[in-house]
């Protein structure tokens, strides 16, 4: 099983922004808590429609780097960093482990929230009721593999914040973003106003893509996460469920890891498909993933 996190990871923890469906505190809540992580080029907004449907208490945090979360340096970003956010908001928030009692919760991640998801659940495998990875596989990816090719050179250090409409649309795109992509993120709400001079925030953040390929994809960190998790096995109080949700057109799942996953998992994993969905499930596909998720958490 992976280390709990050092005192020294926790020193370079940034604080996360977040939603969340209910408010604290915790005793007015009931049910098994959920936690949602997003993907590349997201952020918390991604599960607003999701968190306001769903009757038990959800929460939906900005990784750090998007959304309205701080980066912390280019230098302070890994996988233990990563996860050290992550703890320190799940002890703090009420309807988490801040709360009266701590309770065990269903953490789901979407794409590359899929593997920090992993990276947490192979550390603090006490924490979990239910892991719920949402339409990503184990297998190693180069950062050639990306269907962005980023300018490093206009990606490190971006800053999110832009005097106008238009510096935030030019900013994107000399990162290595398509214009038509970068329109659509404005429509969805990704790219916004921010207050009342004319300025633009993106939660969409380019060195944040870059860094998880740099770091999450390009070893075989979400294979020796995967196999820690099922080691966990030996323990009965780790013994959580997990799920797997692939979608249909444009997964970006392979089979054959997909299969390294139900080997390595055994029967502890069960695999959801979705045919119509896209790899964004949760969008495209809302009220089937609504039905799974209601059974996930009240099977938790």
């Amino acid at each position: 099983m992976a280390s709990a996190l050092s005192d020294e990871s926790f020193t370079k923890s940034v604080e996360l922004s977040h939603i969340s469906s209910r408010t604290p505190p915790s005793d007015t809540a009931t049910g098994t808590s959920t936690l949602f992580l997003h993907g590349l080029d997201s952020s918390s907004h991604t599960w607003r429609h999701i968190i306001s449907k769903l009757e038990t208490p959800c929460v939906a945090v900005d990784i750090r780097g998007c959304g309205r979360s701080p980066m912390g340096g280019e230098e302070t970003f890994s996988e233990e960093n990563v996860v050290a956010d992550l703890k320190r908001f799940i002890d703090q928030h009420d309807l988490l482990h801040g709360g009266r009692e701590k309770k065990r919760f269903v953490l789901v991640g979407h794409s590359m929230g899929g593997k920090i998801a992993t990276y947490y659940a192979a550390r603090y495998p006490e924490d979990l009721a239910s892991l719920v990875v949402e339409d990503m596989d184990i297998q190693r990816r180069s950062p050639k593999s990306s269907p962005v090719q980023m300018n490093l050179e206009k990606v490190r250090g971006f800053e999110r914040e832009f005097k106008s409409k238009e510096d935030a649309v030019k900013a994107l795109t000399d990162s290595g973003y398509p214009i038509d992509r970068v329109t659509g993120w404005m429509n969805e709400g990704r790219i916004k106003p921010w207050g009342d001079d004319g300025k633009y925030w993106s939660d969409v953040n380019p060195e944040f893509r870059f860094l998880c390929y740099k770091h999450f994809c390009d070893n075989e960190s979400s294979v020796q996460a995967w196999r820690n998790i099922a080691s966990q096995g030996t323990a009965t109080s780790y013994m959580f469920p997990c799920h797997l949700m692939v979608a249909g057109a444009g997964t970006i799942c392979s089979e054959e890891s997909v299969k390294e996953m139900q080997d390595i998992m055994g029967h502890r994993l069960d695999v959801h498909r979705f045919p119509r969905g896209t790899h964004s499930i949760h969008n495209s596909v809302q009220d089937e993933f609504l039905d799974v998720m209601e059974k996930i958490i009240r099977n938790s």
